[in-house]
């Protein structure tokens, strides 16, 4: 990773300045500017293909706001759809998921146990109220 670069590379392109400023002024913008600024960047670092020269990164231009504004919003959209699908996906695979936790731990709780008991350690007497059986209903 280089860090500096990712500040550095910023002012070897020809018009840094106007970028700056313009940047600026999008951010001013509330949310929708953010997303344009965001959209301007992706474009600058994905479409250029494999060109890696920060000089020949696209001045920004308002001429493409709309277009950016668009972009972004797709992506937007399409991230805000996988949020949810995961959410939910989570959220109902929980309680699939949870009987397994819940036997993992006490099986593991036993695994330590035992390991106790084989380094020498004492066992923990049992309690005479636990049994295999539920106890016997009260009669009314």
């Amino acid at each position: 990773m280089n860090y500096n670069a990712s500040v550095s590379d910023f002012f070897k392109c020809p018009k840094w300045g106007t970028n700056l400023m313009l940047g600026a002024v999008a951010v001013l913008i509330p949310i929708v500017g953010q997303l344009v600024l965001a959209g301007w960047h992706v474009t600058g670092f994905w479409a250029r293909g494999d060109e890696e020269d920060p000089a020949t990164f696209p001045p920004f231009d308002f001429q493409y706001f709309g277009k950016m504004l668009a972009a972004m919003l797709f992506m937007f959209g399409l991230g805000l759809c996988a949020m949810i699908i995961t959410i939910l996906t989570c959220y109902i695979g929980m309680f699939f998921v949870m009987p397994l936790v819940i036997f993992s731990w006490h099986h593991l709780q036993k695994q330590i146990y035992q390991l106790y008991l084989r380094r020498g350690g004492q066992a923990v007497p049992r309690s005479p109220k636990l049994q295999d059986t539920p106890p016997p209903l009260l009669a009314v």
